[in-house]
């Protein structure tokens, strides 16, 4: 293969790679969107319904840190066992009605009141921004280092880690 083919076949597949990964980011970005708007409890709940190490400053839970890691296990006294479910009785509520959390690490049972709250754009940015902006810093990173020496061991090696 030419030198001059080879170096567009690179350019077709960097940029084929770079549109699938625009094309990912838009998907989720957009899906995502439905957080906009939402009321939540404050704080994220994992698919095992365990509270998420992840907040803003001016969440519910940024008080209230020890709840992080801990299983919700009812919500104002009915039981839960999905995230769903969680997200669900607490939509159902005025924006800062006080929603009462039963939770549940190492077989201790301990209860945590915060207020619902909005989930506004200011938060879809800061949080899901920040995510979105930094994946595809990496993913771009990858691609162009693979894109100029695609036969490098190391390159590929960062394009597979950056994807």
């Amino acid at each position: 293969m030419s030198n001059q083919l080879q170096h567009l076949w690179q350019r077709r597949n960097a940029l084929c790679l770079a549109i699938g990964i625009v094309a990912l980011a838009l998907i989720t970005g957009l899906n995502s969107t439905s957080w906009i708007g939402s009321t939540f409890p404050g704080f994220f709940v994992l698919d095992n319904t365990v509270v998420a190490s992840v907040s803003l400053p001016h969440w519910s839970v940024a008080n209230s840190r020890h709840i992080y890691q801990r299983a919700v296990v009812a919500v104002n006294d009915m039981p839960v066992t999905t995230s769903a479910q969680v997200y669900k009785l607490v939509r159902q509520l005025p924006v800062g009605s006080p929603v009462t959390y039963s939770l549940e690490k190492d077989g201790q049972l301990s209860q945590a009141t915060l207020l619902s709250q909005r989930f506004g754009a200011k938060d879809y940015i800061l949080l899901f921004g920040a995510y979105l902006f930094t994946g595809l810093v990496i993913a771009g990173i990858g691609i162009g280092v693979w894109s100029v020496t695609p036969q490098a061991p190391a390159s590929r090696a960062l394009l597979s880690l950056s994807l």
